[in-house]
Formats: structure tokens, C-alpha cells, sequence
């Protein structure tokens, strides 16, 4: 990988993809939550990857994601409308595969 990142011409959007396949991290489940707010905040960000990295996966790989990896094909991801690090990955790696980048209302 150091090896095609450093002198690959198409790195910078291979790094731009890659940073988007697996996030987000948020809303993150911690030990002590209750049951009812813990299953929130899993359904919550099990939401925004659904709309965002499962739509990654697909284009990235034509379609050929293996393993649990999940994915769905759609032509646009849809981020919240607050910005945060992995939105910022989103939005370069909807760039560089063509997709469009919807904000929630």
C-alpha cells in the first residue's frame, strides 16, 4: 500500500474512496447506555451508513462486496446536515465515483 500510495497518479483517489468504506463512528453505542437508548444509537448509525458507505461499497467494487459487508446501489449518498470528519470522506469519495451528495433536511 505505501508503495501505491506514494507513487500511484490515482492514489489520491484511491485514499478518498478507502477513508469512506467503513465509517461512520457516529452515534457510537457505549457500555452503560440503557437497552432503549443503546438501540437507538445502534439504529441510528446503522442509518447513516446505510445512506452513505453501503452506497460506497457498491460503486466502488462494481457491486462485488463480499463477506457481512453490506451494500445497495443508489446514485447519490445522503449525509446529515451537520458536518463532521467522516462527512468531509463521504463527500470526497461521492466526488471521485460520481455520485451525487444529498444533505437531510
Amino acid at each position: 500500500m505505501r508503495e501505491f500510495i506514494s507513487t500511484n497518479e490515482a492514489s489520491g483517489a484511491a485514499w478518498d474512496v478507502m477513508t469512506a468504506l467503513r465509517g461512520p463512528d457516529t452515534p457510537t453505542e457505549r457500555s452503560g447506555m440503557g437497552s432503549a437508548e443503546f438501540s437507538r444509537t445502534h439504529a441510528a448509525r446503522c442509518s447513516r451508513k446505510f445512506k452513505t458507505v453501503e452506497v460506497i461499497r457498491a460503486v466502488a467494487f462494481y457491486g462485488s462486496v463480499g463477506g457481512c459487508a453490506k451494500r445497495h446501489t443508489d446514485d447519490k449518498v445522503v449525509v446529515p446536515a451537520w458536518d463532521d470528519h467522516f462527512n468531509r470522506h463521504v463527500r470526497r469519495a461521492a466526488a471521485r465515483l460520481g455520485l451525487k451528495v444529498e444533505v437531510e433536511k
